[in-house]
């Protein structure tokens, strides 16, 4: 091969890889404020034009801001960040974020500084701000984790349960360190998996803070589907 060829070649690669570098977008870095500016959303995202919207809502379990929602529903390029302006007292809350798969709200790991408070999260959805109250977790969890492994799909091998509770019907918050996981020993071994949920609830007399409260009860499951214990290993039934 001559040495022309060999040049002409080269620059053809590089031209080549440059026009696919030019057709493959970066993520866009986006900021979102509510309209009452007392929300901010950082993030990277490609390809998707997102809004946000407050709402200001009807009772509740622990929230104590509105609730400001980031959509469409999707998963960030790396992670996002939101913030929330402090309210009075700010001892005991936290950011969290409610989970459409597991059907409650999902306390984030939350930082206070300057008179906001932040969190990272993974994808966008829709966030508030919660009292983090101080939950008497009954016996009887596990005897709603047994009723919901009896019903559990065929093809489940391995499941991992969280308790939540509601004082207002259908707005339940998860607790965080009530996490169980059930079959494969405790591990699951396949390199990918099919997930599939489900909820439970009941209910029941809550000890929140002490105090006793009517109100609900309920786990929040997620199925492990498919062949993933290993050969020394329990099924989940």
């Amino acid at each position: 091969m001559n040495r022309s060829y060999t040049s002409v070649l080269v620059i053809i690669l590089i031209l080549i890889g440059s026009a696919f570098v030019m057709f493959v977008a970066p993520p866009d870095r986006v900021s979102l404020i509510s309209q009452d500016r007392d929300f901010r959303f950082y993030g990277s995202v490609a390809d998707v034009n997102l809004r946000v919207e407050t709402e200001q809502g009807s009772s509740s379990t622990a929230r104590v801001r509105p609730i400001y929602q980031v959509s469409p529903d999707t998963l960030l390029a790396g992670e996002g960040v939101v913030s929330i302006k402090s309210v009075e007292n700010v001892v005991g809350l936290s950011l969290a974020r409610y989970s459409e798969e597991k059907l409650a709200w999902e306390l984030l790991p939350t930082e206070y500084s300057r008179d906001e408070f932040s969190a990272r999260t993974p994808r966008t959805g829709s966030f508030t701000l919660l009292k983090a109250h101080n939950v008497v977790v009954p016996d009887k969890y596990r005897n709603l984790v047994s009723r919901l492994i009896a019903g559990a799909p065929i093809e489940a091998e391995a499941a991992r349960f969280q308790y939540a509770y509601a004082l207002v019907e259908n707005d339940f918050v998860l607790v965080p360190g009530t996490s169980l996981q059930d079959g494969c020993g405790g591990r699951f071994t396949a390199s990918t998996i099919d997930v599939s949920t489900g909820f439970l609830s009941e209910t029941a007399v809550i000890n929140i803070n002490g105090v006793d409260l009517e109100g609900w009860q309920g786990v929040s499951v997620e199925w492990m589907l498919g062949k993933g214990c290993g050969e020394d290993e329990f099924a989940l039934k």
